[in-house]
């Protein structure tokens, strides 16, 4: 099916509104390279903020909203199922697609290449509007000296192919520059900041040029998607469902719904900006931000039936959260250290647990999640979704 047919519309088109001074939403979707960290002013010198102010410049009878919908440490298997929420309701013109560094590019594993893909047909489909895959670069990817190891890249630039894309390849402008002497990589990740992956401003200012570079060249080839019948990898997440706990008809005993957390160890992880309302298991009351009354009360598990392939928790990691027992079919899989991340992170952040894949998605399972509180002192246990995917019909319903 061509973009004439679908209603796509395409980078010429996206040009030609900018120049004409329409109001236009360009969303930057992505992990902790797209929010910019190590930046000095993620606001202002991120490739984020830099692409941000080239259009504007490039296009100043435009009316610009930028969206920053980036959470670092997440790639495309947590992104599939926050499209809906953080992306398609601010009703994009263009998005900037990140994630391909975070799923691992030396990798093509078959659920994140499946995952990366649903997310651009789910953008083609419901947002119709050009999407831009971004190759970001670590120290690693720029330095090295042949690209084709790069597995996860190599499938990106193909299913960008696949559906007619343009690419912001900045790995590659990166390592050309590096093979030519022309990059100093100590000015791009500095050896003081201890960080080989995330780039201080210089390196920012790279990105923004490859990432821009790649933009203007959909403009002039007039880059418009195009929505293939056919998956270009295997449609593991052809349906997904992000079931949000608290809207479950009832939660267990010891169970309340709350608001998440307005401070975190970091921007992007500010669960506020990302969840609306948190299920909170606990065994105490809260009587102030770290002020808790324990009651020594035990909160029943939770227990859902579902279908599907996959299945991943979504929720809030805090200092004062407590571990979680996931059993699956009635067999234990798992115990999460729900404070682990919020510990490194003090005071909270994001909870992203997968929890299964390659699941029978004919067959109907069981997820069960227990609380395992402190018999001492005041914890709680922060979820906000549990999420489902598989290659036909998915769903989640209550015992």
């Amino acid at each position: 099916m061509g973009a004439e047919k679908n209603g796509i519309c395409g980078l010429g088109e996206f040009d030609r509104r900018a120049k004409k001074g329409d109001a236009l939403t360009v969303v930057f979707f992505g992990g902790s390279l797209t929010w910019g960290a190590n930046a000095s002013d993620p606001n202002r010198t991120s490739y984020r903020a830099l692409i941000g102010e080239k259009f504007r410049s490039e296009y100043p009878r435009a009316r610009w909203k930028l969206i920053d919908a980036a959470i670092g440490g997440t790639g495309s298997q947590l992104g599939v199922y926050r499209v809906e929420r953080d992306v398609l309701r601010y009703k994009p013109d263009l998005v900037f697609l990140d994630f391909s560094l975070n799923d691992n590019m030396m990798t093509d594993t078959e659920e994140t290449l499946s995952s990366y893909e649903s997310i651009v047909r789910t953008l083609l489909v419901k947002g119709k509007c050009p999407v831009i895959p971004v190759f970001l670069a670590s120290r690693e990817y720029a330095t090295l000296p042949d690209l084709k190891v790069l597995k996860r890249r190599s499938n990106h630039l193909k299913l960008a192919k696949y559906y007619g894309l343009a690419v912001g390849d900045v790995v590659k402008g990166m390592n050309a520059l590096y093979r030519k002497g022309r990059l100093d990589v100590d000015a791009a990740w500095p050896p003081e900041l201890f960080d080989s992956c995330h780039p201080h401003d210089f390196g920012y200012a790279i990105y923004a040029d490859f990432v821009w570079k790649g933009y203007q060249e959909g403009v002039e080839r007039n880059c418009t998607p195009v929505l293939p019948e056919k998956w270009m990898n295997k449609p593991l997440y052809r349906n997904v469902l992000r079931c949000r706990i608290p809207d479950l008809k009832a939660l267990p005993e010891g169970w309340r719904i709350g608001l998440p957390e307005t401070r975190a160890g970091t921007f992007d992880f500010l669960s506020s900006r990302w969840l609306d309302r948190v299920a909170i298991a606990e065994n105490c009351v809260r009587k102030g931000f770290d002020k808790f009354e324990w009651k020594g009360n035990v909160p029943g598990g939770l227990k859902v039936r579902f279908r599907g392939s996959s299945v991943l928790l979504f929720g809030e990691s805090t200092v004062f959260s407590g571990k979680l027992l996931v059993k699956m079919d009635g067999r234990k899989v798992m115990e999460i250290d729900a404070a682990k991340f919020g510990t490194i992170f003090t005071p909270s952040a994001y909870l992203n647990a997968p929890i299964a894949s390659g699941l029978d998605p004919e067959r109907e399972h069981t997820l069960e999640l227990i609380p395992k509180l402190s018999k001492t002192k005041p914890q709680q246990i922060h979820l906000e979704s549990i999420c489902v995917a598989g290659p036909g019909p998915v769903e989640i319903r209550m015992f």
